[in-house]
């Protein structure tokens, strides 16, 4: 009986370059890092594009505001709304005027005077709801 050839035969051919494998993940998972940041960095350019018109539109709305209030601030707009609700002002005489200078008013927090005192002040909670 004859023998059988049991020799391994050799493969020919490349052999599977494992480092080029390595490589090439490496690339490509750098590839897909950097176009996931470049998403980032878009979503929020267009995040901080849309908080600078809002910041835009409310310093807008802020200046309009301090307009209408300079406006009704106004000597002019002050007379109008007096007369408006039938209020009848006039400026304090001297003796209604306390005047307080700067060591009394840091030194105690109430000021004693014998000063003219609207009535409305001396009635008890007054203001204040009760």
């Amino acid at each position: 009986m004859a023998r059988k050839n049991r020799k391994r035969t050799k493969r020919e051919g490349v052999a599977f370059p494992v480092p080029f494998v390595g490589i090439f993940v490496l690339l490509v998972s750098l590839g897909l890092v950097y176009v996931w940041l470049d998403c980032q960095c878009d979503a929020f350019g267009s995040v901080i594009k849309s908080l600078e018109i809002e910041r835009q539109d409310l310093r807008k709305k802020a200046g309009l505001a301090q307009y209408r209030w300079t406006q009704l601030k106004s000597p002019r707009s002050l007379d109008a709304a007096l007369a408006r609700h039938n209020m009848r002002m006039s400026t304090p005489q001297s003796d209604q005027i306390v005047k307080l200078d700067q060591a009394a008013a840091s030194d105690s927090h109430v000021v004693q005077t014998t000063a003219y005192v609207p009535a409305y002040a001396h009635a008890r909670g007054a203001g204040r709801g009760e």
